[in-house]
């Protein structure tokens, strides 16, 4: 169930894309729900073009706007789980029973900001050129034949 956003701007080049796995936001990630997927994917190839390294200058601005927008939604967390309760009985597979449980555990309400930004910054180390994505990668290239 993903949403992408995508605005282009030929003359000059500029292009954003967006894309929200709304599955594997919630309860249906790739691979059937091992636990086996980092929090989110971030490829080599991303981190070589913020720089190649954690310690990049365009690295580290990522790393700050991610923190930046995990703080500044948490205080909307009880609004952002109550519009995907009116979703529930929608019966998608992304919702498998324990949805409002888990998405209101990854907004950390009882962190502290500092601690909550600590958090943020965690996972997205945990998640750079993750040895499970790479994994699951390979697996999806040689049962499904798509590339990566």
């Amino acid at each position: 169930m993903p949403l992408a956003l995508y605005e282009y701007k030929v003359n000059n080049f500029n292009l954003r894309i967006y894309f929200v796995d709304f599955g594997f936001l919630f309860e249906s990630s790739p691979g059937g729900n091992l636990g086996f997927e980092p929090d989110f994917k971030l490829t080599d190839e991303m981190v070589m073009i913020m720089g190649g390294k954690l310690e990049a200058p365009p690295f580290q601005w990522f790393m700050e706007l991610c923190v930046q927008a995990f703080l500044a939604i948490r205080p909307y967390r009880e609004e952002i789980i109550s519009l995907v309760s009116l979703m529930l009985e929608t019966q998608l597979p992304c919702f498998r029973g324990q949805t409002i449980k888990l998405l209101r555990q990854r907004f950390l309400p009882q962190a502290t900001d500092r601690e909550a930004a600590s958090h943020m910054v965690t996972i997205i180390k945990n998640c750079c050129s993750n040895w499970r994505a790479k994994a699951y990668d390979l697996i999806q290239f040689y049962q499904n034949e798509i590339p990566y």
